[in-house]
């Protein structure tokens, strides 16, 4: 039993290796050529000169196709609702992204427009201006548009969004679909002698 022990102290179980060994790795260690690597450089690269133009921003764009939809549908129709407007073109979008654009529209003055009564929705109706750059990029006709001044009369304006609403959910097909969806004033213009009044 103690020799066993005594063995297994001073044999097997011992990690440190032998003083000779240490002697015999340093030795070959010495001889060898040491190697260092050093950290390659990479050559220095200049960078590109600064762009002299502005990033291009696509919210700032003249005309941006649901535009066109949503000025030509106005300039058809004279006068519109904001809600009108965003949902029919512009496919119901955030109240936020419409009210950018429709900004970028009055400070082009392509359109005007007003809140009724000083705190319900937003009147808008297409200016000349606004007439002549839908004409000038070839998305409508001088005929097709009906350009105002100011704001549908106040007596008059019920009916006016009634009809409005009414021509637009013909235009979705509905209740059946139709060859065409025209306002009484298209009308009444592409007739000759004009009538003195076309019903709703």
């Amino acid at each position: 039993m103690t020799s066993a022990s005594n063995a297994l102290l001073t044999g097997v179980s011992d990690p440190t290796p032998a003083l000779d060994e240490m002697r015999e790795t340093l030795s070959t260690a010495s001889n060898e050529p040491t190697q260092v690597t050093l950290p390659q450089r990479i050559p220095a690269q200049g960078r590109p000169p600064g762009m002299g133009t502005p990033r291009r921003d696509p919210r700032d764009e003249v005309l941006v196709p649901l535009d066109v939809l949503g000025l030509v549908l106005l300039g058809r129709f004279g006068c519109m609702t904001g809600p009108q407007l965003r949902f029919e073109g512009y496919g119901g979008c955030k109240e936020s992204n419409f009210a950018r654009r429709l900004a970028r529209w009055v400070a082009r003055g392509w359109v005007c427009l007003m809140r009724f009564l000083g705190m319900g929705c937003n009147l808008v109706w297409l200016t000349q201006k606004g007439a002549d750059a839908l004409v000038d990029g070839g998305f409508a006709t001088a005929d097709q548009l009906f350009p105002r001044t100011r704001v549908v009369a106040a007596k008059d304006l019920a009916h006016h969004l009634y009809i409005v609403d009414l021509c637009l959910l013909a235009l979705r097909g509905i209740p059946r679909a139709y060859q065409s969806v025209e306002p009484a004033i298209a009308l009444q213009r592409r007739l000759q002698p004009q009538p003195e009044a076309i019903p709703d």
